[in-house]
């Protein structure tokens, strides 16, 4: 019993370590199925300590209060979110990350080996992800910048891979300073770094370049300047002062940066090499847009997990795969301006603060040994920071997991050179996060539900089953999922359904819905505006259609269905008008400009 007491937490931060490698085919992504697998270890975690007759500790420091009110208003904003299921699952994501670094933190004052464990745990957890990442690199018929585009690891895109590797590569060098005594893991952890600074090489992704560049330069930089040493005082001032500044910048100078920028650049069409700049102006147009919702909503922001739907209501016309290609941005790509345009000025304000105190108090009154594993862990954060800059890697578990050890591990480096102090809270507080933790379990166990109807439904809806379709989203439909993860309505798979069946009443019915959750998608609206057509409402009809084509000015059908009700109204000049307007051939626009010059010569 006292070796399973004393085994027990370790077990548990290995088993982190391969849930996020633990993939489900029964469903298509398995961010959530891997965040249950989090939150029913956390829960474990939580029950083991409860029973370990110790109370939990917390370090009270400026970095976790600042994380409480983070917390808070992240949480609170889900009030004025338009999609409310998206803003719980995203609130849940974070408490159980939350709940899960107070744990490990806690564990470590308990059992003085968990540290290392935790630090030994990230490059395996590297280790581990190359089983697929080399059977994915083992089948690519050549190596070029567009080939790696297949290469995934275990994210769900080489860049995010790429991203989860320079986490660990983060953690390894840290491990490099704790493990600095003992010589078989010095050896295994450079043997890592090798092959993670290899992987980065090959995956060709320029915002982990450009962090590892960052990194250097800034170390190098430490290097050459004297010891730095702060008081509490100054960390609070100076991360302070640096945040407003950053927020500042961010808020009101970027937007001006990218205007500027915007004006010589276009859009790339086709990427075929790593210095292609066209994919760096359609990022900065989908940030331009990002401002125009920033600006309506300053101070609230949208609401949590709320970008993807609302986005589509300021239009990106001038992004070919949005436009031609129904591709659909769910992040604005940018860590920092989805936290502003979602939580607001104040919501970035407190993340920016967070960031810099945590980074800040590493310069504590440390001694010159653990000086160097303070400037590690500050250029190697500051790396990640730029990552956030150009990418979401704060949406994945498994970086998530990754964070959260890093975070621990900082918090520790910074209880052991600066006046930190721990406090105990009541045992009750056990079951408290423990019930937090069970009912993120029911919020993800709901959406991994969803998740697997879907995928049913999608492969119904490609045989034209359409009765399956409407049964499967039935059961997808639940509380905590009201849209897909491509942001689509369930209610417009089901409407849709029901219109193949000739059940225009419920497709109307469905329609609506889909328009609650999602009032700027353009197939949600032109075919809304086709349902109250085959309810014989034809303004009804011509207003969703007009939003539509408004939106998305190259999507077409609601131009064609426009010149259509118009030829059918005997409104040839307005026929006309949509007609001219539509951007590509197709029969259907051949057929209605034939019509047109009919009636022409008919008048």
């Amino acid at each position: 019993m006292e070796i399973l007491k004393k085994y027990s937490p370790y077990l548990c931060i290995l088993a982190l370590i391969l849930s996020i490698q633990i993939n489900s085919d029964l469903v298509i992504d398995n961010n959530d199925f891997r965040t249950i697998l989090i939150a029913v270890i956390t829960s474990g975690l939580c029950i083991l300590l409860a029973f370990s007759q110790k109370r939990l500790t917390v370090t009270l420091n400026q970095s976790i209060l600042t994380s409480v009110l983070f917390i808070i208003l992240f949480s609170i904003s889900f009030l004025w979110a338009h999609v409310f299921s998206l803003s719980i699952v995203s609130i849940s994501k974070l408490l159980v990350f939350f709940i899960l670094f107070m744990l490990l933190v806690s564990l470590c004052n308990l059992q003085a080996n968990s540290l290392k464990v935790i630090v030994a745990s990230i490059p395996i957890a590297f280790l581990l992800s190359l089983f697929s990442f080399v059977q994915q690199f083992w089948f690519l018929d050549e190596l070029t910048y567009t080939s790696v585009f297949n290469l995934f690891g275990i994210s769900g895109h080489k860049n995010l891979y790429a991203s989860f590797v320079f986490l660990t590569l983060i953690g390894s060098l840290i491990g490099l300073h704790i493990f600095r005594n003992q010589r078989f893991w010095c050896i295994f952890i450079l043997f890592v770094i090798i092959l993670q600074g290899i992987i980065i090489v090959l995956l060709r992704t320029r915002a982990v370049w450009l962090a590892c560049m960052v990194s250097v330069i800034i170390f190098g930089l430490l290097s050459c300047l004297k010891r730095i040493k702060l008081g509490p005082s100054k960390v609070l001032l100076y991360s302070l002062i640096a945040s407003v500044l950053i927020t500042a910048a961010i808020t009101f100078a970027l937007p001006v940066v990218i205007s500027k920028y915007m004006a010589v650049m276009e859009p790339s069409k086709n990427i075929t090499k790593i210095s292609d700049t066209g994919t760096i102006a359609e990022r900065m147009k989908v940030w331009e847009k990002t401002f125009d919702m920033i600006k309506e909503n300053l101070y609230s922001g949208v609401g949590v997990g709320n970008w993807k739907i609302i986005i589509p209501k300021y239009s990106l016309p001038d992004i070919y795969k949005v436009q031609d290609m129904n591709v659909i941005f769910q992040r604005p790509h940018n860590e920092y301006l989805r936290i502003l345009s979602e939580n607001g000025v104040f919501g970035l304000l407190l993340f920016i603060f967070l960031l810099t105190g945590l980074v800040f108090l590493l310069f504590g009154d440390n001694t010159p040994s653990s000086y160097n594993m303070s400037k590690t862990i500050f250029s190697g954060f500051m790396g990640f920071c730029t990552i956030m800059f150009f990418s979401f890697p704060l949406e994945r578990i498994e970086h998530g997991v990754i964070i959260t050890f890093i975070l621990v591990i900082i918090n520790s480096h910074q209880f052991q050179i600066t006046e930190t102090r721990n406090i105990q809270l009541p045992k009750i507080s056990y079951g408290m996060l423990l019930f937090i933790c069970l009912s993120i379990l029911v919020v993800y166990l709901s959406r991994y539900k969803s998740a697997y109807y879907l995928k049913k439904a999608y492969y119904a809806r490609q045989t034209g089953n359409s009765k399956k379709v409407v049964a499967l989203c039935d059961s997808a439909i639940t509380m905590f999922t009201k849209v897909d993860d491509y942001s689509i309505p369930i209610y417009w798979y089901r409407g849709n359904a029901h219109a193949n069946m000739q059940k225009y009443n419920h497709a109307l019915h469905d329609f609506k819905q889909a328009y609650t959750f999602h009032p700027y998608h353009t197939h949600v609206l032109n075919d809304l505006g086709s349902a109250y057509y085959l309810n014989e409402k034809p303004d009804s009809a011509i207003y969703f259609y007009k939003k539509s084509a408004m939106i998305n000015p190259r999507f077409d059908e609601p131009k064609l269905n426009l010149v259509a009700i118009y030829l059918n109204k005997g409104e040839l000049k307005k026929a006309k008008k949509w007609e001219k307007s539509i951007l590509h051939d197709s029969k259907r626009r051949e057929h209605y400009r034939e019509l047109i010059i009919q009636k022409e010569r008919a008048q």
